[in-house]
């Protein structure tokens, strides 16, 4: 959406429409998603990792999503984490070597992985398909992309949370394992995930969170605005994503994903089916860790 933040900036105005504060580290990271637009993966810049490995990638300024496709028994290279990253299985199997140790990775698995641990992925016989997340940003991918990163630009930032992470590094986690949060009215930070408009599977490292976020059909939510940062993939059902004076559609069966900066003000109209999407948020947005942490307690997770 072209001049957004002029657009933005006057439809806050107009509403009324606040929200929290906070300053943001400049990473010094290029982006060549333009804020507010719909994609598709294959839109994506393409890398080729190995024989028969891809990564499309999109990126904000502090945090990259890798789509990652591995042809049958094709060998990714090993490579030395240098932040937060989480593998999600999206299709097919493999086997990750993570510090020369072998684990099975499916579809619906998740993994959190630190700075400094090996790790490589070899595909099985139906190949693979997942989703990498990694902040800071992986400089290096930007720039075997094709991406012009400033000579001394790395993507790092200081740490922004004291908390500790809410997954075990290195273990294997089934995505349907992690405790469901509401986070959308009416029962928004208490009561049983099953009423609330809007659920939620939440993580968090050191840098970001993921929310793998369910939305009931025909649910509504209003304009809004936080100032982390939003990277957005609609996994499965339909929705209407609606921003300043621009209302996009965005489809799980296109995998169709959007940039929102800190600030952009957007809403949801959902379809006859809802949606799932994850969204991924830079740095950890602090009300969704409260809404996390308040409800763990409450269920005893």
């Amino acid at each position: 959406m072209a001049n957004w933040e002029t657009i933005n900036a006057q439809y806050i105005q107009e509403h009324g429409i606040e929200g929290r504060q906070r300053d943001l580290p400049d990473t010094g990271i290029p982006i060549q998603l333009v804020p507010g637009d719909i994609y598709e993966p294959n839109q994506f810049l393409r890398v080729t990792l190995a024989d028969g490995v891809t990564a499309r990638l999109a990126w904000g300024r502090g945090a990259l999503l890798a789509v990652i496709e591995m042809a049958a028994h094709s060998v990714g290279p090993e490579h030395v984490v240098t932040g937060d990253t989480y593998i999600f299985g999206d299709g097919g199997s493999a086997t990750i070597a993570i510090d020369g140790n072998d684990s099975a990775l499916t579809d619906g698995d998740l993994v959190y992985l630190t700075e400094g641990t090996r790790v490589a992925l070899r595909a099985g016989p139906s190949g693979f398909k997942a989703l990498e997340i990694n902040s800071p940003v992986r400089v290096d991918l930007l720039r075997a992309a094709g991406i012009d990163v400033p000579a001394g630009v790395d993507g790092s930032f200081p740490d922004l949370s004291d908390r500790p992470p809410s997954l075990d590094a290195n273990r294997i986690c089934p995505l349907a394992d992690i405790t469901v949060t509401p986070v959308g009215p009416p029962q928004a930070g208490g009561g049983p995930a099953t009423l609330a408009t809007a659920s939620a599977r939440i993580i968090w490292g050191r840098h970001m969170m993921l929310s793998f976020v369910m939305m009931a059909p025909h649910s509504h939510f209003p304009m809004h605005i936080h100032p982390e940062d939003q990277l957005m993939m609609c996994m499965n059902g339909e929705l209407i994503e609606g921003l300043a004076h621009h209302f996009p559609s965005m489809r799980g069966d296109k995998r169709n994903v959007i940039l929102q900066p800190g600030g952009m003000v957007h809403s949801a109209e959902l379809a006859d089916a809802g949606a799932e999407c994850l969204d991924i948020f830079w740095p950890i947005r602090p009300d969704y860790l409260e809404h996390a942490l308040k409800h763990q307690a409450h269920s005893g997770a």
